[in-house]
């Protein structure tokens, strides 16, 4: 049978956030929609919940996210030693 649900989602850091979590939860077998909205930190999602159930939804969203925040430290971490090389260079 088909259920929606909303997941309320923190640590989105970006748009780009939101569009990972999308992306994981539409490939994933037995969700038919998903709306991932990075200005309410909310996930509408439609799935078959003889699949899938709510808890399973969230095992999918944490290592997306958890993946991003990654993805930032090592942006931000050569950000910063560009900087510092910049500056030594000066």
């Amino acid at each position: 049978m088909t259920k929606k649900t909303d997941l309320n989602i923190t640590g989105m850091h970006c748009a780009s956030c939101s569009t990972l979590i999308n992306r994981s939860l539409s490939k994933t077998e037995g969700v038919t929609e998903a709306n991932v909205n990075y200005a309410t930190a909310k996930a509408r999602v439609v799935f078959d919940d003889k699949k899938l159930s709510e808890a399973d939804l969230i095992k999918i969203i944490q290592p997306a996210v958890m993946m991003q925040k990654l993805q930032i430290m090592l942006q931000t971490s050569k950000i910063e030693k560009n900087l510092r090389v910049k500056k030594y260079r000066q």
